[in-house]
């Protein structure tokens, strides 16, 4: 369909083992002709995993034909929609449509930070200091499984994504293992498809979403907003099964870490500009916000701050989207 080798199964095996990221191409990312539904069938075809495969020639045959199908019916669709495997391998393959859910965060000013008696702060969170936000708009959830593999089968911007890099598998849990160069690659795709400004959220944008108007540690009560090691059972959660924030937002605390935009410095408070604060201009490590799954309480509360190299992947650690308000 293509007319391009691709890799074969014992190189991706190898390639898999030492960065976790598969080299296969989906066939749409090689060729435009190809349908972004037709080549999730063949990605479902080809999973290393036999038990992702389909279970027989009759359910890809009948695959094929429903991508056809829905191709023909959504040729004027407004949204992203692309076919996606489900869990079980003997069904078919089902369609998914792709509109992410955003709540427009009004601006504000807020206390960034935490006050120096705080419990268990740590002095990267301080000074605490006033910080002026413009709107935006902000993911209702965090990025699922499912949004993931759709926009992972768009031709790329610049670096090829792995449809599938999570530990926990759902498609309602929130992806993870993915680097912060892949989300900031995945919101470029989607901004590209759609054309709206998808991007992260700069580390203010992230806190002053996170506090909804709060001032303590959390934004509530952390056992009815979050997912994390005193009620996960360690593992990721559906998004959107806890309580929200005074914003609407669901898991800003608890299931998994979020990449911000910013590069990371212990001591940039003490220089950011009060209004849109865009972190520093350099830096070799960016900003997590949020806690994860098996994080403390005290990891959750809202002026936390933490740190991972730019191609880091961890099974706590995923992220959310920002769209501009233009």
């Amino acid at each position: 369909m293509t007319g391009e080798a691709q890799a074969d199964a014992l190189t991706r095996v190898i390639e898999m083992a030492d960065s976790n990221s598969d080299p296969l191409k989906a066939a749409n990312e090689v060729s435009s002709q190809v349908a972004p539904a037709i080549a999730m069938v063949l990605v479902q075809a080809m999973m290393l995993n036999r038990e992702r495969r389909f279970s027989s020639a009759t359910a890809m045959r009948k695959a094929l034909r429903e991508a056809r199908s829905y191709l023909e019916a959504a040729n004027d669709a407004p949204t992203i929609v692309v076919s996606q495997p489900v869990a079980e391998p003997s069904l078919p393959v089902q369609s998914f449509e792709f509109e992410p859910a955003m709540v427009e965060i009004p601006g504000g000013a807020f206390l960034m930070g935490s006050p120096d008696n705080e419990a268990d702060r740590r002095g990267n969170e301080g000074p605490q200091h006033q910080v002026t936000i413009s709107s935006f708009y902000m993911g209702k959830y965090e990025v699922t499984q499912a949004q993931w593999r759709a926009i992972a089968l768009l031709p790329k911007v610049k670096i090829a994504l792995n449809s599938d890099p999570s530990r926990f598998e759902g498609d309602d849990l929130p992806v993870e293992q993915v680097s912060w160069e892949e989300a900031v690659e995945f919101c470029e795709r989607l901004s590209r498809e759609t054309g709206k400004t998808y991007r992260l959220p700069t580390e203010a944008e992230w806190e002053y979403a996170c506090r909804a108007g709060t001032t303590g540690p959390y934004a509530g009560n952390l056992d009815s907003m979050a997912w994390y090691v005193g009620n996960s059972g360690s593992k990721t959660r559906a998004v959107g099964t806890k309580q929200a924030n005074g914003f609407g937002l669901y898991d800003m605390q608890g299931n998994v870490w979020e990449w911000c935009m910013d590069w990371y410095s212990d001591n940039y408070y003490n220089r950011s500009p009060s209004t849109d604060p865009v972190g520093p201009s350099t830096g070799s490590v960016r900003v997590n916000r949020g806690g994860g799954w098996y994080s403390s309480a005290q990891s959750c509360r809202s002026a936390f701050r933490s740190e991972n190299a730019p191609d880091a992947r961890y099974i706590n650690l995923g992220f959310r989207l920002v769209r501009t308000l233009s």
